[in-house]
């Protein structure tokens, strides 16, 4: 089974559907301690974001029929494959105050499988690592780790801008400032991207270049089309002397930066 070949389905779920999905029954043992350290992390977030923050979204299978066995032996049209403990938390919080965090959504990545062999493949892929999807797939096969790589690119672009913010502009973006953690989330969850860089050997300065020149060969009338359609922010960009860099762009549009590092 192909991982990256493999149906999937990007999606954003209400909190009491996640919160109600099943387990697949090939998971680790519960670490309690584990959830109880999500759940202050999830409540310290939510108190600023309104929102419960991931790196990596929580993967389900999913078919038409129920076929997948479950933790509890029953079979389900959906289970759980990977982010058991954000789950628990999630819904131990959720039971808790159900009227302060009913309108969460959670972002979902449904994987469409056949069988239950196509589970248990999903699953040992995604469990190599720490992680679920993207570059952290690769941390544990592969010599060339591309998740260290798109670290220092993260790391590396930080340096150079004069103002980041590792948060998610949930609400709003503020001209001028790069979003550093929201365009590593995207880095890493592009699968394609991913094993482009493992493939091609690209080193962190490299993509790094990339990334500049195509910012810098950006005129100022088509960076409008990058900035979210604000008249603001290509006000800041018409001022005297402004350069264009990447905190000019808007989060929005970083999948299009990362488009253009292989062209």
């Amino acid at each position: 089974m192909n991982l990256f070949k493999t149906q999937k389905i990007y999606k954003n779920i209400s909190i009491d559907k996640f919160t109600n999905l099943s387990v697949y029954i090939d998971q680790r043992e519960l670490n309690e301690q584990k959830i109880k350290n999500l759940k202050i992390f999830y409540t310290n977030q939510f108190a600023t974001l309104q929102t419960f923050p991931f790196i990596t979204d929580p993967c389900v299978a999913i078919n038409k029929k129920p076929i997948f066995k479950n933790r509890k032996g029953n079979f389900s049209r959906k289970v759980l494959f990977d982010g058991q403990h954000r789950l628990y938390a999630i819904r131990q919080l959720y039971k808790e105050n159900k009227n302060l965090y009913k309108k969460v959504s959670i972002p979902v990545k449904y994987f469409v499988c056949k069988n239950n062999d196509d589970v248990h493949t999903l699953y040992t892929l995604l469990n190599l690592s720490s992680s679920a999807t993207g570059s952290e797939l690769n941390k544990n096969k592969s010599e060339w780790n591309v998740n260290k790589i798109l670290k220092e690119v993260k790391q590396n672009l930080e340096k150079k801008c004069d103002k980041y913010s590792s948060l998610t502009p949930i609400k709003r973006a503020r001209f001028g400032i790069f979003y550093s953690q929201e365009f590593y989330r995207i880095l890493n969850q592009d699968e394609e991207f991913c094993e482009l860089v493992k493939k091609y050997k690209k080193t962190s300065k490299v993509i790094i270049q990339s990334i500049n020149k195509f910012i810098k060969n950006i005129d100022k009338e088509n960076m409008y089309q990058l900035s979210a359609g604000s008249k603001a922010w290509l006000n800041k960009l018409n001022e005297r002397n402004h350069e264009i860099n990447i905190g000019c762009i808007h989060p929005k549009y970083y999948d299009v930066i990362i488009e253009n590092v292989f062209e």
